[in-house]
């Protein structure tokens, strides 16, 4: 990384059902300085903010997935979290992302694909915005 400015050394839970852009994901944040938390879906990610939801400063988790969608994920975890703040990424079209309710709604959002320095970017503006 070449932009001090995007490092971080908070937790962030990332979830994807992608196994390949899960992995991508952590190492762009890790190499950034951020620790990564991963699961694979919404249920992986709710065991995880059950044991270490006091740790995590930032839920990033994509819009679609099978079983629970980012956005359904994202309000259980408001219940116990309801300050953590979340960032959705997405390859689906604006209607499918609409069908989900977000584009109405004030929200955090970063379109696949993406970058690591994107990725890191958006993640600190976020952080950054929290303090």
């Amino acid at each position: 990384p070449s932009d001090p400015g995007l490092q971080g050394d908070e937790t962030v839970l990332v979830v994807e059902d992608e196994q390949s852009l899960r992995k991508l994901a952590a190492r762009a944040l890790k190499s950034f300085g951020y620790r990564v938390l991963l699961a694979e879906n919404a249920q992986d990610a709710l065991q995880l903010m059950a044991a270490q939801g006091n740790e995590v400063h930032i839920l990033i988790t994509d819009v679609v997935m099978p079983g629970l969608s980012g956005p359904a994920l994202a309000a259980a975890v408001a219940k116990e979290h309801p300050a953590l703040p979340n960032l959705y990424v997405s390859g689906h079209a604006t209607d499918a992302i609409a069908q989900h309710g977000l584009l109405h709604e004030r929200i955090e959002f970063l379109p696949k694909p993406y970058t690591p320095a994107g990725l890191a970017s958006k993640v600190r503006e976020i952080l950054n915005s929290r303090r």
